[in-house]
C-alpha cells in the first residue's frame, strides 16, 4: 500500500482526501531521508499495527500530515537516536459510534483479550492494581510549583497535601479557614469542629450507612460538602450537601455513576469523578456503555481504541457544584483496566496510562477539561509502567513521565524519562537510565526533575527540564535506603521519607547544583517500621513557611503522630501524640466499617495545630510552642 495510491482513498472524506493531496504535494519538493518516504512508514505501520484497521491507519497518517515538517526537519538535523511514539489516535468520526457499533467493537476485543506482554510479572501487575484502588489508600506523593505545602486553605490554614496547586484532592479531612470536617467512617458521620471556639458542633451530620465504606472521601467547597465513593460494586455515589446551616446540613441531589470510584479532583467549583468498569463477558447494546443514574451515557460521548487486552472503561463526570441537580458532563475512553492504570490531572488535563506491558509500550490518553467539559481524547504511547501518577507532571504544556521498562522477571531492566508536547508527541527522552533498578518516587518542580531508583543503594537523580527536547541529568546521589515519597523544602532542598533496612528513615537532600547534591540530615526511626505517610501523601502534613513536618509513626501496637522542625541541618522532635491503646474505630482494621490509620491528619487554622484522629479524638496545640492546648473527644 502506498501514500499515493487512489484506492487508498475510498475510505476517507473530501477533506481528509485534501488533506492527504496536500501532503504528497509537499513531500516531493523536500529530500526526505530513505528511512522515512512514504513506502518505508508504510512498511513500518503494517508490521506495527497488524491488528488496526486499514481506515484507522490511514487516520493515523492524515494525522501525521500535520507535524510532517517538523519530522523531516528532525531527521534532516540529526536528531534520529529517539525513539519514535506510536500514535493511536481516536477513530471516532461523527455520527458513527452507535450502541450497536459499540457492542460488537467491544466483544471483538473481549474475545481476542487475555493477553500480557510476558507473564513472570504477572504478579506485578496486580499488585500495582491492588494498590492503586482509590486516594484515600495506597497513593504516592510530591506536590508541584511554589506554594508546595500549602492544601486547599489560603495562607492562614493547611488543609489537604494536593499535587498541583488549586486543583483539589477529595480527603477524609479537611478545613475551609474555619470549620474542619472529619469524616468517621465507622459511625457513617460528618463531625464538624468550630476552631473559632475549639469545640465540636453538637448536631453533627449523620450520612447514608453506604458511606461507611472504606474509599468515600469528601470536599468542601463554600456551602457545599461533596461525599464520593462507592457502596457496591461496579457504582459510585456522588452526594452533594447543603451546609450553611452547620447543625442541620440538607442533602441537594445524589449521582449514581458506574464503575468502582478511582479518584476525583476539584477545580474552580466543579468536581470531576473518574470511575474504573471492567467488562467481562459478552455485552450488548443495552450495556455497552457506562450508566449514569441507570441509563446509559449517549455513544458520542465514548472513545474506543484496538490497542487493548482487557477492555474496560475509564468514566469521566463531571459536577457544577453551583447547579448539582444534573452533571455538567460525562465522557468516556477504553483502558486496560484488568491490568491497572494510572492517572495524573493538572490544571487543564486528565492523562490515563495503561500498566499492561513491562517490556513494551503503554497507552497513554489526555483528555481535555475545563468548566465541566470534557474534549474528546488524543492518545499516545509510552515505554515502560508507570509507578503512580506522581511520575507524571504537566509544565508550559509539556508533559514529563518517568517510567520503569522490565524485559524479563529476572530483570534487564531500566528506566525512561519522557517528554510530550500538547498532542502526545514526544519530544524528549533519557534512556538506560539506573538499569536493573526500578522507580520509586517522583516529582517535579518547573524544570527541574527528581526521581529515585531503588535496588541495594537509593540513587536520586535531578534532571534539567528546561529543554524539553533535550533534558540532562545534572546530579545523582547514592545512599543506603530509599525515598517513597519526595518534598520539596524552599528553594534548594528535598525531603525524602522512606525506608532503610525495614525502618523508617527521614531524609533532607541538598540540591541546589550537581555540586551540592548531598544529604544534609537524617532521621532514623529505629522503634517504627512503617507509615503511611510513604505511599498516601495526604497523610503528610508539610509546609515550609510553618517549619512543620508531620506524619504518622507504627510499630505493632506503637501508633503516634509525630511532628517536626528542621533547624541546624537536623530533624527537631517537636510533638508527639500517642495514638496506641483499645479504639475499636482502627482495631476493625480495612475491615468494612473500619478506620485506617491512613485516615490521621495533621493540619492548623491560624495558630492552632490540629491532630485529627477520626473516631476517637482532635489534640490541639500552639503552632509556635506545640505545647498542647486541649482535646476535643470525637467518640
Amino acid at each position: 500500500m502506498r501514500i499515493d495510491d487512489e484506492n487508498i482513498f475510498d475510505d476517507l472524506d473530501e477533506q481528509d482526501k485534501e488533506i492527504l493531496r496536500d501532503i504528497k504535494r509537499k513531500s516531493e519538493d523536500i529530500e526526505i531521508p530513505e528511512s522515512i518516504k512514504p513506502d518505508n512508514i508504510m512498511k513500518m505501520i503494517e508490521k506495527k499495527e497488524s491488528k488496526i484497521k486499514k481506515h484507522k491507519i490511514i487516520k493515523q497518517i492524515v494525522g501525521w500530515g500535520a507535524v510532517a515538517a517538523v519530522i523531516i526537519i528532525s531527521f534532516m538535523i540529526g536528531k534520529s537516536g529517539m525513539k519514535d511514539t506510536i500514535k493511536t489516535k481516536d477513530n471516532k468520526q461523527s455520527g458513527q459510534y452507535t450502541y450497536a457499533y459499540i457492542s460488537e467493537k467491544l466483544n471483538s476485543l473481549i474475545s481476542k483479550g487475555g493477553e500480557t506482554v510476558w507473564e513472570d510479572n504477572e504478579y506485578k501487575m496486580y499488585e500495582m492494581a491492588d494498590g492503586a484502588v482509590n486516594d484515600a489508600e495506597a497513593r504516592y506523593g510530591m506536590t508541584e510549583e511554589a506554594d508546595i505545602g500549602k492544601g486547599s486553605a489560603e495562607d492562614d490554614s493547611y488543609s489537604t497535601n494536593i499535587q498541583v496547586q488549586d486543583v483539589d484532592e477529595a480527603d477524609v479531612v479537611k478545613n475551609d479557614e474555619r470549620y474542619i470536617y472529619i469524616f468517621n467512617r465507622k459511625g457513617g458521620r460528618i463531625d464538624i469542629i468550630d476552631t473559632d471556639n475549639d469545640i465540636r458542633i453538637s448536631s453533627t451530620c449523620s450520612i447514608e450507612s453506604y458511606l461507611e465504606y472504606m474509599n468515600a472521601e469528601m470536599y468542601i467547597c463554600d456551602n457545599r460538602l461533596v461525599i464520593v465513593g462507592s457502596y457496591v460494586t461496579n457504582e459510585t455515589n456522588i452526594s452533594i450537601y447543603d451546609i450553611s446551616d452547620k447543625s442541620n446540613i440538607k442533602e441537594i441531589n445524589t449521582i449514581r455513576q458506574q464503575g468502582n470510584y478511582y479518584t476525583s479532583r476539584m477545580k474552580d467549583g466543579y468536581v470531576y469523578i473518574l470511575t474504573d468498569i471492567m467488562l467481562e463477558g459478552k455485552v450488548t447494546e443495552d450495556d455497552c456503555v457506562p450508566m449514569l443514574n441507570g441509563k446509559q451515557i449517549s455513544p458520542e460521548r465514548v472513545s474506543i481504541t484496538d490497542d487493548i487486552s482487557s477492555p474496560g472503561y475509564i468514566f469521566a463526570v463531571a459536577v457544577d457544584l453551583n447547579n448539582p441537580e444534573k452533571t455538567a458532563d460525562e465522557y468516556a475512553v477504553t483502558l486496560d483496566t484488568g491490568y491497572g492504570f494510572c492517572e495524573y490531572v493538572s490544571e487543564n488535563a486528565i492523562y490515563l496510562c495503561s500498566n499492561v506491558s513491562m517490556g513494551g509500550e503503554n497507552i497513554l490518553y489526555k483528555i481535555n477539561y475545563k468548566n465541566g467539559k470534557f474534549s474528546d481524547a488524543i492518545s499516545g504511547n509510552v515505554q515502560g509502567y508507570v509507578y503512580g501518577h506522581f511520575a507524571m507532571d504537566e509544565y508550559n504544556g509539556y508533559l514529563r513521565m518517568v517510567t520503569t521498562y522490565e524485559k524479563t522477571s529476572e530483570g534487564n531492566g531500566k528506566n525512561i524519562l519522557t517528554i510530550f508536547d500538547e498532542n502526545l508527541n514526544q519530544v524528549g527522552m533519557i534512556d538506560d537510565i539506573a538499569k536493573n533498578e526500578t522507580i520509586k518516587s517522583a516529582r517535579f518542580e518547573g524544570n527541574t526533575g527528581y526521581f529515585v531508583t531503588y535496588r541495594e543503594t537509593d540513587p536520586l537523580f535531578k534532571v534539567n527540564l528546561t529543554d524539553p527536547e533535550n533534558p540532562q541529568i545534572e546530579g545523582k546521589l547514592k545512599i543506603p535506603g530509599y525515598s517513597e515519597y519526595l518534598h520539596l523544602w524552599g528553594d534548594n532542598n528535598v525531603i525524602g521519607i522512606g525506608y532503610d533496612h525495614n525502618k523508617l528513615k527521614l531524609s533532607m537532600f541538598e540540591t541546589g547544583t550537581t555540586d551540592e547534591m548531598r544529604e544534609l540530615a537524617t532521621r532514623k526511626f529505629e522503634d517504627y517500621s512503617y507509615s503511611p505517610a510513604t505511599y498516601n501523601h495526604k497523610a503528610f502534613m508539610i509546609d515550609y513557611d510553618k517549619n512543620i513536618i508531620g506524619f504518622v509513626c507504627v510499630y505493632d501496637n506503637s501508633i503516634t503522630y509525630e511532628i517536626f522542625s528542621y533547624m541546624d541541618d537536623e530533624f527537631v522532635s517537636r510533638m508527639s501524640v500517642d495514638i496506641s491503646g483499645e479504639n475499636n474505630y482502627f482495631t476493625d482494621g480495612l475491615n468494612y466499617g473500619g478506620g485506617s490509620y491512613s485516615d490521621i491528619r495533621g493540619m492548623y487554622v491560624g495558630d492552632t495545630v490540629y491532630i485529627v484522629i477520626p473516631g476517637d479524638k482532635v489534640v490541639m496545640a500552639d503552632i509556635d510552642s506545640m505545647q498542647t492546648k486541649g482535646e476535643i473527644s470525637l467518640s
